[in-house]
């Protein structure tokens, strides 16, 4: 309950009336000297009066300084209610805020999960119509590369090769071949049929060296080296075939040749031989672990 400052007014204006009543007229407050004749009884009368007063005094300044606590206790005890009303007010705006924020943040995650979406999406249509652009392209390692060595050179290279292999096409249905930053040759055919024919003689490379492709790489750094014959990949498929076959190699170590799981390429198509010997398309790395799981 609020104490109000009216109510002091009137507990002093109590106090002063009951301490008028208790006190002896103004005459009688002198110090005299009591008669002989007055009795003993009523000296002591006049002191517990005395008593009464002083304690009543007490007793009202007590009163005035309990009160005086009190509303003292009853604002401080306000300031901690307004404080706690602005508190309460204050994280009621927080959680607003914070309702607001969560709603913002599960559009911005819906949209980026659809920009990965999207991202993925173009990416594949880059890689596909990369690979297409490819379809008529080969490449060939292990070739040593000669001092001075010229666009014209490579293609001839490539028509040899052509020759080795057994193809039924020359020197002259080769388009353009250059040399890739790693040293192997890309070679663009003329048509999709003379790279296909070509392709399908890669095997007859098996037994070969670049040594036999002419008389000038006998003797040179790297004539010993085996030949390959592969399909021209994108970038993100190369990427692919490189983590298939380091996946691979240690499935095959110690297992006979005709049991190995064999890895190969078909129109820019990654492929795997699974458990029952036929292969299955690899377009990315999930593919594979779930094929061979414990590789």
């Amino acid at each position: 309950m609020r104490v109000k400052d009216g109510d002091v007014s009137v507990v002093e204006r109590v106090q002063k009336s009951v301490l008028e009543k208790l006190s002896p007229p103004p005459q009688q407050t002198k110090k005299r000297m009591r008669p002989a004749s007055v009795p003993v009884e009523e000296e002591e009368g006049d002191v517990s009066e005395l008593s009464d007063r002083k304690l009543m005094e007490a007793m009202f300044a007590t009163v005035k300084s309990n009160q005086k606590q009190l509303v003292a206790f009853e604002q401080s005890l306000n300031f901690v209610h307004s404080e706690l009303d602005t508190v309460k007010k204050e994280n009621e705006q927080l959680k607003k805020k914070n309702a607001e924020m969560e709603g913002r943040m599960a559009a911005m995650d819906t949209r980026m999960s659809q920009l990965e979406l999207d991202m993925a999406e173009e990416s594949r249509k880059r890689d596909e119509s990369e690979q297409n652009g490819r379809l008529i392209n080969l490449e060939i390692s292990g070739v040593p590369q000669l001092e001075g060595e010229t666009e014209e050179d490579c293609k001839k290279i490539v028509g040899e090769i052509m020759k080795l292999v057994g193809s039924a096409y020359t020197q002259a249905d080769v388009d353009v071949a250059h040399r890739k930053y790693a040293g192997g040759l890309i070679c663009k055919l003329k048509s999709r049929s003379v790279r296909n024919e070509f392709y399908s003689k890669r095997f007859a490379l098996q037994s070969k060296k670049a040594k036999d492709i002419a008389p000038r790489f006998e003797g040179v750094d790297g004539s010993d080296s085996d030949l390959y014959l592969n399909e021209n990949l994108s970038y993100d498929r190369s990427k692919l075939m490189k983590y298939v076959r380091d996946k691979v190699r240690p499935l095959n170590d110690g297992v006979p040749k005709d049991d190995r799981i064999k890895v190969k390429t078909e129109r820019g198509i990654v492929k795997v031989q699974n458990s029952t010997g036929n292969y299955t398309k690899i377009k990315n790395f999930s593919d594979f672990t779930r094929l061979y799981p414990d590789a």
